[in-house]
């Protein structure tokens, strides 16, 4: 399946439509997301993460979010740059894309664009 045929993610993107245009990439299950070069989402298994950094971790925390877990070579790695947000978020635009911008954001503060690189 590419990443733009898995509903959940065809949703979010949709969600995301008034920031700007999102690409998406998928490696290994997992949809990255793009807004000007830099990866500020992932989705797995049904799942959406934004990225956090110092200043957004915090949020998302209180929030209810948790942090992007993964098996690689059947250990659990959890990678702590991304963070799921509020549950409630992902029910309408309105109320993901506060989130989302964050998510940007935090990716803006990071550095310059990257590819992705979940290998």
């Amino acid at each position: 399946m590419t990443a733009a045929a898995d509903p959940f993610v065809a949703n979010v993107v949709k969600m995301l439509a008034p920031l700007g245009p999102i690409q998406t990439s998928l490696r290994h299950g997992t949809t990255s997301f793009h807004i000007d070069g830099h990866q500020f989402a992932l989705s797995y298994a049904g799942r959406l993460y934004l990225r956090v950094d110092g200043a957004t971790a915090a949020a998302f925390k209180e929030g209810g979010g948790q942090p992007f877990r993964i098996l690689r070579d059947g250990k659990p790695v959890i990678v702590v740059g991304f963070q799921e947000p509020p549950p409630a978020s992902l029910k309408s635009a309105e109320t993901l894309l506060p989130w989302a911008k964050k998510g940007i954001e935090a990716a803006r503060r990071i550095g310059a664009p990257k590819p992705d690189k979940l290998q």
